[in-house]
């Protein structure tokens, strides 16, 4: 994955993408899922923590995505937050083989995916187990 450029993120499921809510720029904003747009509350760019794994930063606010409070259970808040490169804010790309990859947390080991699997815009995106799910690609 290239660090200097900004990537809007879609499901392969719904084809939503990614996306800060109301371009908040206040840390803790809970990240959900939307009709792509390509604002800059949709872009991301990943940021270099070694050991294959990164930080994405939102372009509008500059705040790191990242596992609230190192929550790890299933359904726990993904939210925008000052980046301290935490291991609770690191993401390791899974590449699928297919064109398709996994975003999995390296605190929780747990890949993001819409809450409940849902195809509606504005659900939140949140972590579970990893699977076969496309909601999970």
């Amino acid at each position: 994955m290239r660090t200097d450029r900004w990537y809007v993120l879609t499901n392969r499921s719904n084809g939503l993408a990614m996306d800060i809510p109301r371009i908040s720029m206040e840390p803790g904003e809970i990240l959900t899922q939307w009709n792509r747009n390509n604002a800059e509350n949709q872009q991301f760019r990943f940021a270099d923590s070694g050991d294959n794994f990164y930080r994405l930063i939102a372009r509008h606010s500059g705040l790191a995505l990242d596992l609230y409070d190192f929550i790890t259970d299933d359904g726990a808040d993904i939210v925008q937050w000052e980046d301290l490169n935490g291991e609770n804010q690191q993401f390791q790309i899974l590449d699928l083989q297919n064109g398709y990859y996994q975003l999995r947390n390296r605190l929780s080991e747990k890949v993001l995916a819409p809450e409940d699997h849902s195809a509606t815009a504005g659900a939140r995106i949140t972590q579970y187990p990893r699977s076969g799910n496309l909601a999970q690609q």
